[in-house]
């Protein structure tokens, strides 16, 4: 366009239109974060969406250095859904060709380490890209993503539980540990750890123990108070825990601690344990073949011993004979077979029943031909079954006598 004047009017000519074509491509970069609040050691996910709107496929490098405060998550990385194994942001993704009209995602995960000062980390990832030009030409250059910011919340709560055993039977004691550990930079005040017990299981008074002094007063089932835990400071809780009588074969133990920050409660949860009880149930029948027997006959008696559990045990049949019953030598069978000797009063050991195994113990006795008295006498006969069971964690546990 030409502006010009003549005799004093002043006028326009345009010249014709030049269109200068695009050649190359043309690269929108975005950047984003799952989550812009963020805890120490608590994991961030990064995402990246580069679209060519171009004409010309690149050849295209992702670039995300990691700021102070942050550490790269190895093998993390994703390219349109499928793993990149080995890379690393800091060094360069390739992502190899982009076409035109096309895009490409990236996500990888980063973990955040330390608390920075100012409780905020940014960054912005970089693309280098790569084009051939109409003439042959090896055009490079670089864009920039937007920056990213991520809140770094000034307090963060470690809670590690621990349990004595993993494997207990009923009546056993529990001992419970947790470890508190404030790694953030501010104090937290008025803590209190409160532990979550399923039905069965109960505190034992006056067990509970802070950094190793007992506090035999501390009622745990309302929460234990542990005071300010200053910046860097670790507290160690322990309390014993009795098993009682339960419905299920899993106990589940959880813990939380309650906090006050600038007047704000705050919460955090431990880690949850399982313990798995092991409770063998073992059933014991005896029958005789007679009612009513007379001075100096034989009684013969079967015991059954099942094991109806999924826990194998080692068994123990006694049979106490009263003064007006005598043993019979050389009539105990076990399965049919005799056993010679065997100490049947004292307890004849059965072996390990496997789950769902039964054994038969047959054995006669014979009735004292010297008892005084004319008149019909009632002699009662009991037998009794114990049993031991070998816990996953080494113990022993042998349970009381089973009597029929």
């Amino acid at each position: 366009m030409v502006r010009f004047s003549v005799g004093g009017a002043e006028s326009v000519a345009y010249s014709n239109t030049v269109d200068t074509p695009w050649i190359g491509p043309l690269l929108k970069f975005s950047k984003f974060v799952q989550n812009s609040v963020v805890s120490l050691n608590q994991m961030v996910t990064y995402s990246f969406s580069i679209r060519n709107d171009g004409n010309r496929e690149a050849g295209l490098i992702l670039y995300d250095p990691l700021p102070a405060g942050l550490s790269f998550i190895p093998n993390s990385v994703l390219k349109n859904g499928a793993p990149v194994p080995g890379a690393q942001p800091g060094s360069g993704i390739d992502l190899g060709m982009l076409g035109p009209d096309a895009s490409v995602y990236v996500v990888f995960q980063a973990i955040v380490v330390a608390i920075p000062p100012s409780l905020q980390i940014t960054n912005e990832g970089r693309a280098e890209y790569s084009f051939q030009s109409l003439g042959g030409r090896t055009v490079r250059g670089s864009i920039a993503s937007n920056p990213v910011t991520l809140s770094v919340l000034p307090s963060s709560v470690s809670l590690i539980a621990d349990v004595s055993t993993f494997q207990t039977f009923i009546g056993d004691i529990l001992f419970y540990e947790l470890l508190v550990t404030n790694q953030g930079s501010v104090p937290l005040s008025k803590a209190v750890i409160f532990i979550t017990l399923p039905p069965g299981l109960t505190f034992v008074q006056g067990s509970v123990v802070i950094n190793d002094v007992l506090y035999p007063d501390v009622q745990p089932e309302n929460g234990i108070p542990i005071g300010t835990i200053a910046p860097g400071a670790s507290i160690r809780i322990r309390a014993s825990l009795r098993v009682g009588m339960v419905d299920t074969d899993s106990l589940v133990i959880q813990s939380c601690l309650k906090y006050y920050i600038d007047g704000m409660e705050y919460k955090a949860m431990a880690n949850e344990l399982q313990v798995n009880v092991i409770d063998p149930d073992v059933s014991l029948s005896k029958k005789s073949n007679r009612n009513r027997a007379t001075i100096g006959c034989m009684i013969g008696y079967e015991c059954t011993v099942q094991n109806t559990s999924s826990q194998a045990v080692d068994a123990t049949l006694q049979d106490a004979f009263p003064q007006e019953l005598s043993l019979v030598p050389g009539s105990v069978r076990l399965n049919g077979q005799y056993l010679e000797g065997s100490p049947l009063m004292d307890g004849l050991f059965l072996g390990t029943l496997s789950p769902g195994q039964q054994v038969s113990i047959t054995y006669e006795a014979s009735v004292d031909p010297f008892i005084p008295s004319a008149a019909p006498l009632r002699v009662p006969n009991e037998a009794t079954v114990s049993y031991a069971f070998h816990l996953p964690d080494g113990r022993i546990v042998r349970q009381p006598h089973l009597i029929f």
